[in-house]
């Protein structure tokens, strides 16, 4: 028969654990009452369909023995037949995971495959892939969320929604540019589309993460033999903004891109010490001899400093100089 027992019969870790869920679950019972029963008194419940008391013998415990093990089994197998997602994930991200192998574990497997389950039906809505995205991302974490991008990634790619590919997802590093290399081998022409964006956008990428996005884009075209004639891509990188105008500038350094070259001479009286920077270490690659006079004035004038301790001396250490004499030497070296 099923009792509740005096909390001194039970060690003071499960007291705290079972103080911890029942904030979780939100019941109204007292941390220091638990129920005492029998694999008798689960069945009971379970053909009466009696949750409450279910969730009773699984929250409110005396012993962690093969009863409360079913009894906890048979809530989450409840939960998972009404869908209720959000339930279960609540208790596999409960705080407390000492002992939760044999609860918190098996609702975190059960809430996976309800919220799959969801998804997967949602995910078929190309109408609804952004709202999808947003509202399961925030759900997940880890190896989980990884996987929903993927899905969404795409899908998106099948719905035709390629400027959600671009400005929404292809940003998130590193899985931006995984993304494109599943698209490419699930046969979708990356590269097409990447151009098509391009042509019709008066400004690509300028929006907040749009460095990151050409990042992985430029990371992904030169990983996949893409590149073609660097210089097809000049005039997008000219309209972007100054920070995105930085992605595109490693990009052409790493293809030796030398028709790019202007733009990074354009960089060199930049107010930006970073820019300034840059701007001579991408000319140490692609620039020529012309550019020497100006790097030099830069190798020998640039205010811009850091203070560092040095052999326990505190120095200034003139750091956009010293880009720009590298790139002098690299040059010279050509």
């Amino acid at each position: 028969m099923a009792q509740l027992s005096s909390s001194t019969v039970l060690r003071p870790l499960l007291a705290a654990v079972v103080a911890g869920g029942l904030t979780l679950v939100g019941n109204v019972a007292q941390a220091d009452e638990y129920y005492e029963f029998t694999q008798a008194d689960v069945d009971k419940a379970v053909r009466a369909k009696d949750i409450k008391t279910l969730e009773n013998y699984c929250w409110h415990n005396s012993d962690l023995d093969d009863a409360w093990r079913s009894s906890c089994r048979a809530l989450i197998a409840h939960h998972e037949a009404k869908a209720d997602g959000a339930y279960l994930m609540r208790v596999c991200n409960g705080n407390e995971k000492q002992w939760h192998t044999d609860f918190y574990e098996p609702a975190c497997v059960a809430g996976k495959r309800v919220q799959g389950a969801a998804f997967q039906k949602e995910l078929a809505d190309c109408g609804k892939l952004a709202a999808t995205w947003e509202k399961y991302s925030a759900e997940l974490r880890g190896d989980a969320q990884d996987e929903l991008f993927y899905a969404v990634g795409l899908r998106a790619a099948e719905c035709k929604q390629w400027n959600m590919i671009w400005v929404d997802l292809a940003h998130q590093s590193p899985r931006g540019g995984e993304l494109l290399a599943r698209l490419a081998a699930a046969k979708v022409d990356v590269e097409a589309e990447l151009m098509a964006y391009l042509k019709a956008t008066k400004k690509p990428f300028a929006f907040e993460h749009g460095f990151y996005a050409i990042e992985n884009i430029s990371s992904w075209l030169i990983a996949a033999g893409k590149v073609g004639d660097c210089k097809r891509f000049i005039p997008y990188a000219k309209a972007s903004p100054p920070d995105t105008l930085g992605a595109w500038l490693h990009f052409f350094s790493e293809t030796e891109c030398s028709a790019a070259a202007p733009l990074a001479q354009g960089r060199l009286k930049s107010k930006d010490p970073a820019q300034r920077r840059q701007a001579c270490a991408v000319l140490g690659v692609i620039g020529s001899k012309k550019d020497i006079a100006k790097l030099k004035v830069l190798a020998k004038k640039d205010p811009e400093y850091k203070k560092e301790v040095i052999g326990g001396v505190l120095v200034k250490t003139y750091w956009v100089r010293e880009a720009c004499d590298a790139a002098i030497g690299q040059i010279q070296l050509q």
